[in-house]
């Protein structure tokens, strides 16, 4: 079992705050805390220079404190062979982030999300259409759960297999299979993008110096 909550540790008299996915197989319990913190709700950025920003986090569910973070994605593995990373909330819209899952083993990715925040807005559909792109990345399977929706299984190819829709109380259930094999993103990640803001950036320049440096037609 896969679920999520906000835990704390007490260290040398303080209390760090994470937000936290765990899973529970044959009686161990196992942590994964979030990595990419939401700025503003979940983290004021620099908080450790400007102390008096904290004061301006939206209270989110009774924490209103800058959360802690791990520093890499850790994926969950039982002793009967499946590997799941877990994605917590907006990490799914991190795309080289959420492939770092893949190359550590993950058969297939999990999303849990709390969307209630946004209220009736498309920021719904937005975030999910992220889950289906990290899908099509990865070539994997893709299951979402949201406390208030939108909850569904995405196949490999971005297509949602079945789903229960905002505000819906129902449940799901269907055969995942994991797969092994990687995808040229999941190898090589924001690659192409990066040769393209390179090429673009180059170009823009060549069309200053070509202008700047243009000799007058006579």
């Amino acid at each position: 079992m896969v679920g999520g909550l906000y835990s704390f540790i007490v260290k040398d008299g303080d209390t760090i705050y994470y937000n936290t996915a765990f899973q529970i197989a044959q009686d161990e319990i196992k942590l994964r805390h979030k990595s990419k913190l939401v700025i503003g709700v979940e983290k004021m950025p620099f908080d450790h220079i400007f102390t008096f920003l904290k004061r301006f986090n939206i209270d989110f569910g009774g924490i209103n404190n800058s959360l802690a973070a791990d520093n890499e994605p850790i994926t969950f593995k039982s002793n009967n062979g499946f590997s799941l990373g877990t994605l917590i909330c907006y990490e799914s819209v991190y795309g080289q982030f959420v492939s770092g899952f893949v190359n550590g083993g993950a058969g297939f990715l999990a999303v849990i999300t709390n969307d209630a925040w946004w209220g009736k807005t498309p920021a719904y559909e937005q975030h999910l259409m992220h889950s289906k792109l990290r899908a099509i990345e990865n070539r994997r399977y893709v299951i979402r759960a949201g406390n208030t929706g939108i909850s569904c299984i995405i196949n490999p190819h971005g297509e949602i297999t079945t789903q229960v829709n905002q505000l819906e109380i129902n449940t799901l259930s269907a055969n995942v299979p994991q797969i092994s094999g990687m995808s040229f993103y999941t190898r090589k990640g924001d690659l192409i993008g990066k040769i393209a803001l390179i090429c673009s950036s180059l170009i823009l320049i060549l069309s200053f110096y070509t202008i700047k440096f243009r000799k007058p037609s006579l």
